[in-house]
Parts: C-alpha cells; sequence; structure tokens
C-alpha cells in the first residue's frame, strides 16, 4: 500500500472519543455497583455458641454479667495500615454478689492494646451493679484487602478475659447495647450498621490425633462488629483513573500517522509501568493480588497488545481500517468483561 494512502487507515478522533465515552459510563455503573452493595471478605474468627451441648459441659453453675459498648471517637481510623484507636465506655452489669472486681479489671481485646483504662465507676442500677471503665484502645481486625480499592469492610472488635471461665461466668450483649455517638464517623467511611454476638473460644494445648483426653482453655467473648462502606473516591481517583488515562493515551496511536504511532503506546506503558510504584505506595502491604494489582496487569496487557498490534501493521502492507476499528472496540470490551469479572 502506498505512502499516500495511508491517511485513510486513520481511526478518527470522534470514533475513539465515543468508544472512550462509553467505556468510561460502564466503568463508573460497575465500580458504583461494588461501592453501593455491600459484600465484605473480611474474615471472621470463629466463636463457639452457647447452646445445649456446651452449657451442659460448663455446668449449671455459671453467672451471666451483661456487657455493652459505647464508642464516642476515633482518634485514629487507617484501614490502609489497619490501625485503629478508639476512646469510649465499657460497662458490665450483673449481680453484686457474683462480680469479682479483681478478676474483672483482667478484661482485654483481641489483637488489641489498652492505651488507658480509667478506675472502675460504680453504681447500682435496679438493684444490680453496674461497673464501667472509660478506655482508650488501639486496636487491629482482620481485614482482607481482595478488592482494594473499592474495598469495605468488617471491623472487629472481640473482649474476652482470659481470667474468667464460662464454667463461672458468660458475657452476653445484645445490638442495642452496643452503641457509636453520631460524631464518630472517620473521615471518607460510612457506617452502615453493627451488630454483636457472644461465645467462648476455646484454646486446645493438644491435638486430637495425639491424646485421647484433650486439654482446652475456654474463655468467655462478645465480638462487636462495624460495618464501613467507602465514600471517598480519592484512592480510585488516585489509582484507577490514571491507569485508564494510560490505556485510552495509547489507543490514539491508531489515529496517528505511521512514522509517529508507536509514540503512545510507547508512552503509554512506559507511563504505567513507572505508575507501578505509586501503586504500591498508596496500596496495603499484604502478599496475594488485589484488585488494584489485577487492574494494573490487564491494562498493562491491553497497552502491549495494541503496540504489537501497530507493530505488525508497520511491517506488514497496512492493516484495513475496518480491521483497526473492530480492533479497538474489541480491546475496550477486553477491559469492559474483565473488570465486571474481578469486581462484580
Amino acid at each position: 500500500m502506498s505512502a499516500s494512502k495511508k491517511p485513510q487507515l486513520f481511526v478518527s478522533i470522534p470514533f475513539q472519543l465515543v468508544l472512550i465515552a462509553l467505556s468510561i459510563t460502564i466503568l463508573s455503573g460497575i465500580y458504583l455497583h461494588k461501592l453501593r452493595n455491600f459484600d465484605p471478605v473480611d474474615p471472621i474468627e470463629i466463636l463457639n455458641d452457647y447452646n445445649p451441648i456446651s452449657l451442659a459441659r460448663f455446668g449449671d453453675f455459671y453467672t451471666k454479667i451483661l456487657t455493652g459498648l459505647a464508642i464516642e471517637q476515633y482518634e485514629t481510623f487507617d484501614v490502609i495500615n489497619n490501625n485503629f484507636v478508639i476512646v469510649g465506655t465499657l460497662w458490665f452489669l450483673a449481680d453484686p454478689s457474683i462480680i469479682n472486681l479483681e478478676r474483672l479489671n483482667k478484661f482485654s481485646f483481641q489483637r488489641g492494646t489498652l492505651l488507658s483504662v480509667s478506675e472502675p465507676i460504680i453504681s447500682l442500677e435496679k438493684k444490680k451493679l453496674l461497673v464501667q471503665y472509660r478506655i482508650r484502645l488501639q486496636f487491629s481486625t482482620p481485614l482482607s484487602y481482595t478488592y482494594f480499592p473499592l474495598d469495605e469492610h468488617r471491623v472487629t472488635l472481640r473482649l474476652t478475659n482470659i481470667f474468667l471461665d464460662p464454667e463461672e461466668i458468660i458475657f452476653v450483649s445484645e445490638h442495642r447495647y452496643f452503641n457509636i455517638t453520631a460524631n464518630a464517623q472517620p473521615f471518607g467511611w460510612t457506617m452502615l450498621d453493627r451488630y454483636v454476638r457472644y461465645g467462648y473460644r476455646k484454646i486446645s494445648f493438644d491435638s486430637v490425633e495425639h491424646t485421647d483426653h484433650e486439654r482446652s482453655n475456654y474463655d468467655p467473648c462478645i465480638d462487636f462488629f462495624i460495618d464501613f462502606t467507602r465514600t471517598s473516591y480519592r484512592y480510585i481517583i488516585s489509582i484507577i483513573f490514571p491507569m485508564l488515562t494510560f490505556f485510552y493515551l495509547s489507543l490514539f496511536g491508531f489515529s496517528t500517522s505511521s512514522s509517529s504511532q508507536f509514540y503512545l503506546p510507547t508512552v503509554g506503558l512506559t507511563a504505567l509501568i513507572s505508575f507501578r510504584f505509586i501503586i504500591d505506595r498508596l496500596s496495603p502491604a499484604v502478599g496475594y493480588f488485589m484488585l488494584s494489582d489485577y487492574l494494573f496487569f490487564i491494562f498493562l496487557a491491553a497497552i502491549f497488545i495494541a503496540f504489537v498490534f501497530l507493530l505488525l501493521d508497520e511491517f506488514s502492507q497496512g492493516i484495513g481500517l475496518l480491521y483497526r476499528k473492530t480492533f479497538i472496540v474489541v480491546l475496550h470490551l477486553l477491559i469492559i468483561m474483565l473488570n465486571i469479572y474481578f469486581v462484580i
């Protein structure tokens, strides 16, 4: 094909812009669907329920202690580094004849450090003893960043006391006894729901395969759950938008002259590879692939495929305009389908 006919093979810029607009609209819908449909993948730790079998094991001499937690403030809410600091009040309500304050004071939070605990504030409420503690707690929680930066999370606080045994004491609670003030809203996140569950954890010292009599400890526990969804688009704009920009920029290589058609895909590849360092800096430090990683390799592969296509065009007699347009449409569809697969 002669050089004079080469301009006829250019894919028009309006055609490119229409495809980009459609692609952005569909991808935005995919991402918004993910953000608006709460479906956390954070692991939930095992907590054994109190049932007739377990209660029979513990005997009939246990006493229930009603337990509640009120969170007043999030001093730190760092999901990326899994670091949280809260200020609040923890309280226990029980028959005064059975509460042993010395042992009750030794409560703890799994994966947490009590930065400060007040002296117990004691009062009577309907002939029962109400014991309150002002606490400042730093903790981490089991988190999964599989869908970062489109992630939502279920934050878990596990209260326990290794100095109490379910044979003596059972912690109980209800949804209404877990309160969070309206002002306690971390930036960039919205609380959707909260709830509690109570039970006991079992710590075994021997493997069942190696002993006929398993030796175990049982600790009363309460799990406080808080569901959060992301409302800040900072990470979406900072991570996904640049990768989309590099991809769309590379496609404009199909709309330039033969002598410069490699320039934009090369720039796109170089920029995307360099941008990987920024992604790593913004992302949580985990040992598995996150959504941001999959999207990076998807866009990297798409730009590389476009580069190879133009390379074949350069060393052939010229690939027809219809094939060029079809190829661009297929690339857009591929990006959309892979986003649907990994996001939804």
